[in-house]
């Protein structure tokens, strides 16, 4: 019996030996997993942290942009109405131009008339 007693302890002993390595080797795995994982979840982070920083990036460069663009666009259009105001400028003072050349148009217009009239009879009294 003693014996008996004797091998079951040892038994026991070897079975909890045993299931030690057992959970030793299982908690290396795991730990060895667990690792691998968290090494790939810090690259993913880091990717995404460097993504993140590179669009923020951005955003402050079209941030810092956007007031020199829109002042840049405030001196063209003012360039633009400047051109406006003086071709405005240019067509009222054609159109005067026109209005003379008009003026003196109408006022040869009269004269050619009288002169044609008067060389009329003058070539009628020529005939008579």
């Amino acid at each position: 019996m003693e014996e008996v007693k004797k091998m079951i302890s040892e038994l026991a002993t070897q079975i909890r030996d045993d299931m030690r390595e057992s959970n030793k080797q299982l908690l290396n795995e795991w730990n060895t997993q667990l690792k691998e994982e968290l090494k790939t979840i810090r690259e993913e982070l880091k990717q995404t942290r460097d993504q993140l920083q590179e669009q923020n990036q951005e955003i402050r460069d079209k941030y810092e942009e956007w007031p020199r663009a829109k002042e840049e666009m405030g001196k063209r259009v003012g360039e633009v109405e400047s051109q406006l105001d003086r071709m405005e400028r240019e067509k009222r003072r054609n159109k005067v131009v026109m209005m003379g050349l008009e003026i003196e148009t109408g006022e040869q217009k009269q004269i050619i008339g009288k002169v044609t009239k008067f060389l009329e009879e003058k070539v009628k009294v020529l005939r008579e």
